[in-house]
């Protein structure tokens, strides 16, 4: 196998499956899903983490105030 990605809808730290296989693992980045209410409208918001480059993109696009929130 190349690569795989593990994901879960929930944090899947310290499940069994994630521990037996943490010794193999290279931790990458991954994407962080978040809601943030913006002029009483709720809108789900989707950045990538790059653990490597140490950078943060907006996959989904952002207003100025949702660039704050997030730093």
């Amino acid at each position: 196998m190349g690569k795989v990605g593990l994901g879960g809808e929930s944090e899947i730290r310290g499940l069994p499956l994630f521990d037996y296989l943490s010794p193999n693992l290279q931790h990458q980045g991954g994407f962080i899903r978040f809601r943030f209410n913006e002029e009483a409208v709720e809108k789900e918001y989707t950045i990538r983490v790059g653990m490597k480059s140490r950078s943060i993109f907006f996959a989904t696009p952002a207003t100025e105030q949702v660039i704050a929130y997030a730093r």
